[in-house]
């Protein structure tokens, strides 16, 4: 069915471009050479989606996970279906989105182990991209947050989900500006996003630490003193589920600054709400950055990036699995203080 819709949506394209083969020919050439770019583009994202389609079907058990996702990938094989099939599962009138999916079905999570790796690979150039814009324009500014630990003396950090790095990397360069010695510690339980992460410290000349298992208490007292007399940015990367912290960490592990950053929407709603709190009492101060949960992500999202390469990640789930204003403030209370700009949402819990 979404075969037949999406060959439908190009018909309606190629009479598009008839009407203007008759009213223009400029116009009709200039059409040609955008839609054939996109049909290009377009016939590589359903043969993408086939494979997984296969993958998904083999490799995954009977359950409803299994099924949420084949019938997701299929509706997106089409704009048409999808927004049916989105309307279908989510709508309940014109406010924000209530229905959630739990556990989250997401292939970035538990897709085919290909998916997984182009997934990463997208989202690690999306996010070159788009870091200076959503972090300086919707976080504090990065430089002002690190200039409040000039007088430390030695900034410590933490990022779980810390991916391949890009937030690491741009901080530990404005301490390295500043003349800041730090100590950075990243979680991800993708152990090729943690080699795509050393690579990319290494090109921007930031020393990582070459280890990926437990950090123990001795280590920890280590980098504090190898940071503070070489006045210098150190990285410890561990690729590890960071929901077992407790056996990554020893218990001397402190932070001053932790960043979640689009982390949480992977769990479900306790999930994520008792994770926040396990890196709460971790760091001093905590930032958390996540879209709310809303239409107008959704629309944006589907609209922009639906001619990525490999970007099979289906939006519904992340979106879905996030909060609104009103959940932060149930879940969270007095502890955090949540501001709303755009879609997005910025949570700082408070200062111990």
């Amino acid at each position: 069915m979404s075969i037949f819709v999406w060959l439908l949506e190009k018909a309606v394209l190629g009479f598009i471009g008839f009407w203007l083969y008759e009213t223009s020919l400029i116009l009709f050439w200039a059409y040609v050479v955008i839609a054939g770019l996109f049909l290009i583009l377009d016939v590589r994202r359903q043969i993408e989606i086939s494979s997984c389609l296969r993958d998904v079907k083999q490799e995954f058990r009977e359950g409803y996970r299994k099924r949420f996702i084949l019938s997701q990938l299929s509706a997106e094989r089409a704009r048409t279906t999808f927004w049916f099939w989105t309307l279908k599962n989510v709508w309940n009138g014109w406010g924000n989105p209530p229905k959630r999916i739990q556990p989250p079905c997401e292939l970035m999570d538990d897709g085919p182990r290909w998916v997984r790796r182009k997934i990463q690979r997208s989202l690690w150039l999306t996010e070159q991209r788009l870091f200076p814009f959503i972090l300086n324009g919707f976080v504090p500014s990065l430089a002002e947050e690190v200039d409040k630990f000039r007088n430390v003396e030695v900034l410590t950090v933490l990022e779980p989900g810390c991916g391949s790095c890009s937030l690491i990397a741009k901080i530990a360069s404005i301490c390295h500006d500043r003349d800041i010695p730090a100590v950075f510690v990243g979680v991800d339980v993708e152990p090729w996003a943690i080699e795509n992460g050393i690579k990319w410290l290494k090109k921007k000349g930031i020393y990582v630490v070459p280890s990926l298992g437990q950090l123990g208490n001795k280590e920890w007292s280590v980098l504090l003193e190898n940071a503070s007399i070489k006045r210098t940015q150190m990285v410890r990367l561990i690729a590890a589920d960071f929901r077992a912290a407790e056996d990554q960490l020893g218990d001397a592990v402190h932070f001053k600054l932790a960043w979640l950053h689009h982390f949480i929407h992977h769990f479900d709603c306790e999930a994520s709400e008792k994770l926040v709190r396990q890196v709460n009492s971790l760091a001093k101060k905590c930032y958390v950055l996540e879209e709310f949960r809303s239409w107008l992500p959704l629309f944006l999202i589907h609209l922009f990036i639906w001619y990525f390469p490999c970007h099979l990640e289906t939006a519904v789930n992340s979106i879905l699995s996030n909060r609104t204003l009103a959940e932060w403030k149930r879940d969270f209370g007095s502890a955090a203080r949540v501001k709303k700009k755009g879609f997005l949402a910025i949570a700082q819990l408070n200062s111990k």
